[in-house]
């Protein structure tokens, strides 16, 4: 039985049998590195197929995520989402939320996804005002930015006007 982390070894060959890096993922990759955009923030190959995974398990078809760098985790989401579904991607940094989007549409899921700059106190209001306004909720809020401001998306329920089902995925760690 494992007690401690996940040896690399054993976590390189999980990564690699259920979550295999294709060349979607290496030119989103590659984009991160040529842009100087910070490396490791992105979310591992495991976690990534975690969220397609979790997004077909509540047929999800409306997901927002906080947090967009080169667009690792969109790519994911709305790989579990239906070909009429939409992640609607929140970015601070307005070159990283177009790299993203270039990105994205490079790799064929721009239709899926809108990467949408600022910051995620600012973006909630908005989001909420369309909730409001159209009755639409998302199915599956990822958090991964603005960290700080967790108490009040989750605590204060903001999120939850957002989420009908309230399935908050956030980065997990691992020993990688």
């Amino acid at each position: 039985m494992l007690t401690g982390p996940m040896p690399l070894e054993l976590l390189d060959y999980v990564r690699d049998l259920f979550a295999p890096e294709d060349d979607n993922l290496r030119l989103i990759s590659q984009s991160l590195k040529e842009t100087g955009m910070p490396e490791g923030w992105e979310i591992s190959r495991d976690v990534g197929q975690f969220f397609v995974l979790m997004c077909r398990l509540i047929g999800a078809k409306r997901v927002v995520e906080f947090g967009t760098l080169a667009g690792h985790s969109a790519y994911w989401l709305s790989q579990g989402l239906p070909d009429d579904g939409k992640v609607i991607s929140i970015e601070l940094n307005a070159e990283w939320a177009e790299v993203a989007q270039q990105n994205l549409a490079k790799v064929g899921v721009g239709h899926k996804v809108e990467v949408r700059v600022g910051s995620a106190t600012e973006m909630m209001a908005p989001l909420l005002a369309e909730v409001d306004a159209t009755g639409q909720k998302y199915d599956a809020i990822f958090l991964d930015a603005a960290k700080a401001h967790y108490p009040e998306f989750l605590v204060d329920r903001k999120s939850t006007r957002l989420n009908s089902s309230h399935i908050p995925l956030s980065r997990m760690p691992s020993s990688a």
